[in-house]
């Protein structure tokens, strides 16, 4: 059992996401069958998507844990390669009398109140006015700034506890096993066929599969979607390809490689070194702060380092993309219309694509498309990996989100398009391993204890806050001990994995109120906590008798 004196808990409040419930419309067109099925990214799913028109989150207000709107939501900064929502531009206008300074907090930081339809965040106004300022007008490139480390550092001391996420390479061992083997890297040239986006050591890589003129397929990691989607080179299948790669080992004995250089369709593109030094990393200055990673580099100085950087920045705007001009394989113009989050991921499902008057015979028609085949460059120009037919095989944006739903009709959506649709993993478990495991589900044996437990109130000081293992293999839990003056009673407030995503303070010595129910674990008597009062906070942690992180 370990134990830690005080704790602060980290992540969003416990009220989750906006998004629209939705059913399903449309045909059930069919991929040409020329074209090899493509494969988008495949991730845990707990519960049905919830999909949001992105101009609808412009202007939606932020309330701090006392229920005060202290800014609105001004922009989204996004991934260029994922889609991945990484930060939320917040105006705190009039509210604080700040004369409507700018900033940026990490999107994970804010979760939607359904009851209150708006979002929270957990930081008071003094925390806001000392936050990291952000400009607009000094963003026109977001790849050249300090910005984001400036934030993190901000971030990092206002939230100490916040987890520590170290860049890790996760194909450099390839390189490794290559020089000590003394083996040289092989020529590939061929066809794409395929392109897909595979999540690994917590980024999303760009791999293709690419047909030989003998036939044979290989599997080729390029790189971070970001930095390959984000250059003239983004590959598309039925571009041409020839790249210099070594082998790769993986789990399924598939014939794989990493790439060092390609030309995709007549655009070079470097991604690594012979050394296997990633070109997309440009190491930080040394600073008084811990290195994160690997970022530093002994053998060369920064400023030669940067200079040798290929591609654009990881980061865009959310705005940045809508207007953007846009065009499929065959160059069918148009531009972006919408943008489609997936509200629980946090991640771009889909574009808007608005085809120029009558170029695919759609009149007035604003078609989606997965954001799986869309990339877009460092001038913010979207190119869709798809032809005319797939575009006019497509659906049209709803004007009621409710209607794109289920897994079987989001398969007819994509597969217009010659791909399977993806999961989407809720961004409440994104950080963190640990998934809740049978004794914490609905019907877990913890579960069913405290639902039928003794229900009881107690209130007190916080004497001690522990992360404790209730059952060996199982998650810890974080329990709270309460001086309720005529004893010290333990408090399970939830599972670790879930409940260090939220923004909830515990702290010895403060005061605390819990209404929850008495059972005994293991021998021991526990409260399970149902609601937590601390300050003018109250937390609520069963709904319908049910515990939050359970909550589909």
């Amino acid at each position: 059992m370990t134990t830690r004196t005080h704790l602060r808990v980290t992540g969003a409040a416990l009220f989750l996401t906006a998004g629209l419930a939705c059913s399903a419309w449309g045909q059930n067109a069919q991929p040409a069958a020329s074209t090899p099925r493509q494969t988008a990214p495949s991730m845990s799913v707990d519960a049905a998507p919830h999909f949001v028109d992105c101009h609808k989150l412009s202007g939606q207000d932020v309330a701090n844990p006392n229920g005060e709107v202290v800014a609105t939501i001004d922009d989204l900064i996004v991934d260029r390669g994922s889609g991945r929502v990484a930060y939320a531009i917040l105006n705190s206008g009039s509210v604080l009398g700040l004369g409507g300074k700018d900033i940026a907090v990490p999107y994970d930081a804010l979760t939607y109140d359904r009851a209150k339809g708006r979002y929270n965040i957990s930081l008071t106004s003094e925390q806001i006015e000392r936050a990291a300022s952000f400009s607009p007008e000094e963003w026109s490139d977001l790849e050249h700034t300090t910005w984001t480390e400036d934030l993190e550092s901000w971030w990092d001391e206002t939230f100490p506890d916040s987890d520590e996420r170290a860049e890790h390479d996760p194909y450099s061992d390839a390189f490794v096993r290559a020089k000590s083997s003394k083996a040289t890297p092989t020529t590939i040239n061929g066809e794409i066929t395929r392109v897909d986006r595979r999540h690994k050591a917590g980024t999303e890589y760009a791999c293709v599969e690419v047909r030989d003129a003998d036939g044979s397929t290989r599997h080729l990691v390029l790189g971070p979607s970001w930095y390959v989607m984000g250059g003239a080179g983004a590959p598309m299948r039925g571009d041409s390809i020839k790249a210099e790669a070594i082998p790769y080992d993986t789990d399924d004995g598939k014939p794989s490689y990493v790439a060092l250089q390609a030309s995709i369709h007549g655009e070079r593109v470097e991604f690594r070194d012979k050394n296997g030094d990633a070109r997309w990393r440009v190491p930080t200055e040394p600073t008084d702060r811990t290195a994160r990673g690997d970022k530093q580099r002994d053998s060369e100085s920064h400023a030669a380092y940067e200079g040798r950087r290929w591609g654009t920045g990881q980061l865009m705007m959310l705005s940045d993309l809508v207007d953007a001009p846009a065009s499929a394989r065959d160059d069918s113009g148009g531009e972006v219309q919408q943008v489609i989050l997936e509200e629980r991921s946090g991640q771009i499902a889909f574009i808007g694509f608005d085809p120029n008057e009558n170029v695919l015979g759609l009149a007035d028609e604003i078609i989606l498309v997965p954001w799986t085949l869309v990339s877009v460059d460092a001038n913010h120009e979207a190119r869709i990996d798809s032809d005319k037919d797939m575009l006019i095989a497509s659906q049209e944006v709803p004007d009621d989100l409710n209607t794109l739903s289920s897994q079987d009709r989001l398969a007819r959506i994509y597969g217009a398009f010659g791909i399977d649709p993806p999961t989407f993993n809720d961004r409440r478990h994104s950080m963190d391993s640990g998934m809740p495991s049978s004794r914490w589900s609905s019907d877990g044996e913890l579960m069913r204890v405290f639902r039928n437990g003794t229900e009881t109130t107690i209130g007190g000081r916080i004497v001690e806050v522990r992360h404790e293992t209730l059952f060996a293999g199982e998650p810890d839990a974080i329990v709270v001990v309460v001086d309720t003056g005529d004893g010290e009673r333990r408090v399970v407030v939830g599972p670790s994995w879930y409940m260090t995503r939220q923004r909830l303070e515990f702290k010895t010595g403060d005061s605390i109120s819990v209404v929850g129910t008495k059972a005994t674990v293991n021998g021991t008597e526990l409260i399970g906590a149902r609601t937590v009062t601390s300050g003018d906070r109250t937390v609520v942690l069963w709904s319908d008798d049910n515990a939050v992180w359970n909550d589909d």
